[in-house]
């Protein structure tokens, strides 16, 4: 598809969202993101970049699996802000701009 492309980490950086070249159009972009260490304390009440992905049996609390034993649920993917690196994840440019701004690393 010629509409496709491949876009370069210098172009994401310097993306403005208000120029007339950009205005009218838009970019979807699936990239790999990492949490630097230094952002877990700033960013410890609301990690950015929520990602969905199941949670496994042995990450829950004790009263989490007390309540799945009671119940027999099974896994569920859930919506997860933590600060694992974030694999294959599709963001509009704009806000992966506000990602990278924030000190989220490609």
């Amino acid at each position: 598809d010629e509409g496709l492309k491949d876009l370069t980490q210098e172009f994401i950086q310097s993306y403005d969202v208000n120029s007339k070249e950009t205005v009218n159009t838009g970019y979807t972009i699936e990239v790999d993101l990492s949490y630097p260490k230094e952002l877990h304390k700033e960013h410890w009440d609301f990690p950015l970049a929520p990602y969905n992905r199941s949670v496994s049996y042995n990450e829950l609390s004790d009263y989490q699996k007390e309540l799945i034993d009671e119940n027999k649920q099974g896994k569920h993917d859930k919506l997860i802000c933590d600060f694992n690196d974030r694999k294959n994840q599709i963001y509009n440019i704009e806000y992966l701009k506000f990602l990278l701004d924030h000190g989220l690393n490609l």
